[in-house]
This record gives C-alpha cells, structure tokens and sequence, in this order.
C-alpha cells in the first residue's frame, strides 16, 4: 500500500493534469460559443461543473474497468477445469456512484461442459 505522502503527491500530480485539461476543454467551449459565457448564470456553472465531474468520472470507471477484465488470467471452466475457448465478448453496464458505466467481457466456452463462462466476474474488486 502506498504511503500517505505518496498518495498526497500523486493526487497533487493527478489535479495539476486535471487542470490542464480542464483548461484546453474550456478554452475550446469558449471559442465555439463566443460571448455566451458573459450570460451564464451561477446554476450555469454550477450545472457545468456536475456535468463535466460525471462526465470525468465515467471516463475514469470506463477505463479502469477495462484494465481488469481485457486480460483474462485464467481462462479455465470453473466447473470443470479443462480451458475453454474464447467465442465472444458481451458487454454489460457496472452501476457505480456516479452512474452506470460500460464494461466489455470476454464470454469463453468450455467444449467438455458445453456451458459458456466469463472469467472475468470475479476480477473486479479483488
């Protein structure tokens, strides 16, 4: 586990990249819409800051997420042992705190069982 210092200096790094990008979007937004900004309302930013919050943190989910099942550490049938084979992915939705993000799994199947599985279930959260 990483130390209390470490992690302090890794979420400064982390908001120092965040602000950068959030910069370059923003400038972006402001370029297309010109003057429009000069109207915004405190509920305008406001509804912009959850937007933009749900919309990082989904991104986040998505890609995390797709680290811990794109790479199936053992592809073996759970009922019998023998390894299956890789046929198809199916994708599903992981309802989070911030909403449902989207998550690809690969679907095997096991030619002794003749039953399909997804090795993946168990990766996330362990």
């Amino acid at each position: 586990m990483a130390s209390k210092k470490s992690r302090e200096l890794r979420i400064e790094e982390r908001e120092e990249r965040l602000k950068v990008l959030v910069a370059a979007v923003l400038a972006a937004e402001a370029e297309e819409e010109g003057d429009a900004w000069e109207h915004e309302t405190i509920d305008d930013v406001e509804d912009a800051m959850v937007e933009i919050g749900d919309l990082v943190a989904r991104e986040v989910g998505v890609q995390k997420l797709a680290r811990h099942t794109e790479k199936v550490k053992d592809d073996r049938c759970p009922r019998c042992g023998h390894a299956g084979c890789r046929v198809e992915d199916r994708g599903r939705e992981i309802i989070t705190r911030r909403g449902t993000v989207p998550v690809s799994e690969a679907k095997y199947h096991c030619r002794q069982c003749r039953r399909d599985f997804f090795p993946s279930d168990g990766a996330i959260g362990h």
